[in-house]
């Protein structure tokens, strides 16, 4: 797009997409509740969902591994174009098809997992998606301060952000799972979070100037916090994460 126009095209084409989303949206998709299961609360009422959520140690322990697993993701894609053009020296339509082949590689490993939900559970599968993303970013971090090149950090970026695909997918399932009385609250919350750590973590990423540097190591914060609230809070081995009150 940058090549045949400037960057306020890249919006026009949001727009555009928005558009044909909300029309598809109004048109195609039906809802699936029946009459009889709807219900009109008061914002009193979605709020007291809100406070029972924030208390309820499972469901918070799948939003923050979530949404600490997203600002990983979120600090490659706030530096991304930045370290790959300025400190690697590529082009803007090289970066381009990198950070397409990374989007692919998500959408993938989302591919995976839905078929792989229907042999096991969420929950393992959250557990290794969290390994697989401190192992990856951690990785990354020390292969950035060392001054690796492209030819090394590209792989292990690849492989970091492809297990986000596991990490957000299964966290948002078992958040939800436990939580069908209050699901409307429970999904805006976990959202909530989920684009908080995300704008929180876009402007760190920049505060060294001419450095990958802050990219490598927000990333891996974020991966271990994400692993450190899902075993502390996270339920014991053998636990139902099904609330009990659902």
């Amino acid at each position: 797009m940058l090549l045949v126009g400037d960057w306020r095209d890249i919006f026009l084409a949001l727009a555009a997409i928005g558009a044909l989303l909300l029309a598809a949206t109004a048109i195609v998709t039906e809802e699936t509740l029946p009459p009889e299961e709807r219900r009109s609360r008061a914002v009193g009422e979605t709020f007291a969902s809100i406070r029972v959520l924030l208390r309820h140690r499972p469901y918070m322990s799948f939003v923050l591994s979530g949404a600490f697993g997203f600002g990983a993701m979120f600090a490659y894609i706030s530096a991304s174009a930045f370290v790959y053009q300025e400190v690697f020296g590529m082009s803007a339509q090289l970066y381009a098809v990198l950070f397409a082949v990374n989007g692919l590689a998500v959408m993938s490993a989302n591919l995976v997992n839905a078929r792989l939900v229907g042999r096991s559970t969420p929950e393992p599968l959250l557990r290794r998606g969290l390994i697989a993303l401190c192992l990856g970013a951690s990785i990354l971090a020390v292969a950035i301060v060392l001054s690796a090149g492209a030819v090394v950090v590209l792989p292990i970026v690849l492989l970091t952000v492809a297990s986000v695909g596991f990490v957000v997918s299964n966290s948002i399932t078992l958040a939800m799972a436990g939580e069908a009385s209050r699901a409307g609250a429970a999904s805006a919350l976990f959202g909530l979070f989920q684009f908080a750590v995300g704008a929180g973590i876009a402007p760190l990423v920049g505060i060294a100037g001419s450095s990958a540097v802050p990219m490598g190591l927000a990333m891996a914060g974020c991966a271990l916090i994400a692993m450190l609230t899902y075993r502390t809070l996270g339920p014991t081995p053998g636990a139902s994460t099904v609330d009990a009150s659902a």
